[in-house]
């Protein structure tokens, strides 16, 4: 039948994380799929009904690309009456929908038996298919015209990114651009530069959370620059879902600081924004303490000092200031000796010496994931049953479970595990923990470790990097030997320069 109607079966939640994901320079099923997390078949209805809502244009199932009006909803935060509106714009003008309902959005919803009626006439299918595909619309109704309820705002899953890093007079950097795939591996001798690439990472980070003293803590902008280079200091980087994206869609964060008389330095040149097929779809910028954005003429912000970020003023672009690359990294040099004292249970994400590491498990035994992280922590620690959290005098304390004899245990504390395995336990926690926008940063997880629970710490952080980014320094070879070559950088310092090269 040539009119049959095609009939959307994502949710709007679904159908935005594909838009975001084409967004952010996925043009395919398979890129979608690798950028999300979600399974094929579901990326497929999400496809199908992004473009049944005139949100993407395909011209094949390789090209894949954002309409106008899917532009436009990817410049929304998610979540936001903005978003609501643009999705109520799209359905509306949805002529498979206008078909199937045309007054969704009037004073009373459509008798639910008159649309699974009309689905099940108009696109010829089963009763109880047409009767999931009428819930589905009459959700949409529901959800559009109900009021945002703003603690369900969140940033949409699109992990495993590309970055591309660009770096000028920053430390043994003269000059580096280098475009990083979701796993990292940087290999190299000592003080060839490993760890000033992580510190460029984490630098960017907190130069838009606490530049001020993040320039302290490195003992100010002359001891970050480039002996001989000059007293300017140049980052930037990009984040896309794939490595061609990273040309024409991308997200994007540029700071130039400069030395300052009265502060000893200062922000002389700033920029923020999301770019789509090489168009700007939003941006702030600032010149000194000149603040511009897309949605407003020029203003000089007299209280933003010359030390702070534009991040602290970007509450005006809320799609900035949630997809902003490297907003949310984490970065870890545990502490065996804190990791053993026990904690009050407040915070449950791992902290960067591993001191919480009681509370972080007790959250993590509540995952459908943490069976597999114990059978991997067996290859560890040898009869280990399980990894427990145990209170005592008020405070979580970690405790496991051995197994002696045939059915017997023995429960003993954490001081019954080695600092390597301790640290193995915090590195396959915090990798567990990882989300979607992170970038985790570790520095030698190899430390104190033998090569069988080198390999299991690897595995647990590989599986981490197709959600979120991971940057690794290591001497191993149990590392190398493992990680995919794409993955795997050589660093060499040569006359007063670090270099770094792709594994050929």
């Amino acid at each position: 039948m040539d009119d049959k109607v095609q009939v959307p079966q994502a949710t709007l939640e679904r159908t935005r994380e594909v838009v975001d994901a084409i967004a952010q320079g996925a043009s395919s099923r398979e890129q979608i799929e690798r950028a999300t997390g979600i399974a094929r078949r579901q990326v497929g209805y999400g496809v199908a009904s992004a473009r049944l809502l005139g949100l993407v244009d395909e011209t094949s199932r390789e090209a894949l690309s954002l309409s106008e009006r899917g532009r436009a909803l990817a410049s929304t935060e998610a979540g936001s009456p903005d978003e609501a509106a643009e999705l109520r714009g799209a359905i509306s003008s949805s002529a498979a929908v206008s078909r199937l309902t045309p007054a969704l959005f009037g004073p009373e919803p459509p008798p639910r038996a008159e649309l699974i009626e009309r689905i099940k006439r108009l696109a010829q299918l089963s009763d109880n298919t047409a009767a999931h595909r009428a819930g589905m619309i009459l959700r949409w109704r529901k959800q559009l015209l109900d009021a945002p309820d703003p603690l369900l705002r969140k940033a949409r899953h699109v992990g495993g990114r590309w970055r591309r890093l660009s770096l000028r007079n920053y430390r043994s950097f003269a000059e580096l651009v280098i475009d990083l795939p979701p796993l990292v591996v940087l290999a190299g001798p000592n003080s060839s530069g490993k760890s000033n690439l992580l510190d460029a990472l984490w630098l960017t980070h907190e130069l838009g959370t606490d530049a001020e003293g993040a320039v302290a803590r490195r003992g100010g902008l002359a001891r970050l620059c480039h002996p001989g280079c000059g007293e300017e200091l140049l980052l930037e980087v990009r984040c896309a879902a794939t490595r061609q994206a990273l040309d024409e869609s991308y997200l994007l964060h540029r700071m130039q600081l400069a030395p300052r008389e009265q502060t000893g330095w200062c922000f002389a040149a700033e920029r923020i924004e999301l770019t789509h097929q090489g168009e700007v779809l939003a941006w702030i910028g600032r010149d000194q303490q000149l603040l511009t954005s897309s949605l407003g003429e020029e203003e000089v912000l007299e209280d933003l000092a010359p030390t702070c970020s534009a991040l602290q003023r970007a509450d005006s672009l809320p799609l900035l200031t949630r997809l902003i690359p490297l907003r949310q990294v984490v970065r870890y040099d545990l502490n065996p000796a804190a990791m053993r004292a026990g904690c009050d249970g407040a915070e449950p994400r791992l902290l960067s010496d591993g001191a919480n590491l009681a509370s972080a498990v007790a959250r993590a035994r509540r995952s459908r994931s943490f069976p597999g992280l114990v059978e991997a922590f067996r290859n560890v620690v040898a009869g280990l049953v399980d990894v427990e959290v145990a209170d005592v005098d008020g405070r979580q304390q970690l405790a496991i479970e051995l197994a002696e004899g045939q059915s017997e245990s023995l429960h003993l504390d954490s001081w019954a595990l080695s600092d390597g395995a301790l640290r193995a336990l915090g590195l396959m926690v915090a990798a567990m923990q990882l989300g979607s926008d992170e970038l985790l940063l570790v520095e030698h997880p190899e430390s104190n470790l033998g090569q069988e629970a080198q390999a299991v710490v690897f595995e647990a952080l590989q599986a981490a990097s197709r959600r979120g980014g991971v940057v690794l320094t290591t001497h191993s070879q149990t590392f190398t030997d493992q990680v995919d070559k794409s993955s795997l950088f050589s660093c060499r310092y040569r006359a007063g320069r670090t270099a770094i090269t792709e594994h050929e």
